[in-house]
């Protein structure tokens, strides 16, 4: 499969794209989310989420059996990074009453499932407390190893 093999290492990275995805999956978030805090539009209790990916566990790379090698680089780093940025907004936003955690929405599903997969979702979001902050998460509120 040719896609899997687009951002690999050693496949002749253009560190180019690798900004694009950064921008998209990283930076862009945490520019919103401090334009947000600075201009004091969240409220006081305000649950922050990230939407990650499993992909960008360090921990579980190359353990799961959908964990080719070869994977695309780019995207499971500008993952992990959004993941470590939410552990260290987390710290930083300590005294405040905000919750903030990556979730790992799951994979692709089926358009009739949707509805379901909203409200799973939806579910997971009202039910998170502040000892959930600055975890990495799963739909079932499985935490995921870094």
């Amino acid at each position: 499969n040719k896609s899997r093999l687009k951002n690999s290492f050693l496949s002749g990275l253009r560190y180019s794209e690798f900004n694009s995805y950064l921008k998209i999956n990283c930076f862009s978030n945490v520019l919103i989310l401090e334009n947000l805090i600075k201009n004091n539009l969240l409220n006081i209790s305000a649950k922050i989420i990230f939407f990650s990916s499993a992909a960008g566990s360090i921990e579980q790379r190359g353990k799961l059996t959908h964990h080719k090698t070869r994977g695309d680089l780019f995207y499971r780093i500008s993952k992990s990074a959004i993941n470590c940025a939410v552990k260290n907004i987390s710290y930083d936003l300590n005294k405040k009453n905000f919750i903030t955690l990556s979730i790992h929405p799951g994979y692709a599903i089926n358009t009739n499932d949707y509805n379901l997969y909203s409200k799973k979702i939806k579910k997971l979001i009202d039910n998170i407390s502040q000892s959930d902050n600055g975890k990495f998460i799963d739909p079932n509120k499985n935490n995921i190893p870094w």
